[in-house]
């Protein structure tokens, strides 16, 4: 991979993972903001960052409703001394 492919890939996992702004991207990569504004158009990385937000938010909801249902455990067996 070279210098600009790695650039690219950082840039985006900040903006849309780590949900940085433009300016602490370019700053964080020492690029030009209007680069990764670029970048950001030409590979779609606002639908990208809502995807990601909703599956976040999702896997949240997920594990909120799994955590809130009881637990049996019925299925266990005591050791016997």
């Amino acid at each position: 991979m070279n210098n600009k492919a790695y650039l690219y890939n950082e840039a985006e996992r900040f903006y849309v993972y780590n949900e940085c702004t433009i300016d602490e991207t370019a700053s964080k990569l020492e690029l030009n903001p209007k680069t990764i504004c670029r970048w950001k158009a030409k590979g779609n990385w606002d639908k990208k960052r809502e995807e990601f937000r909703k599956s976040k938010q999702a896997f949240h909801s997920e594990l909120y409703e799994f955590a809130r249902k009881p637990v049996s455990y019925t299925h266990l067996t005591l050791p016997t001394t």
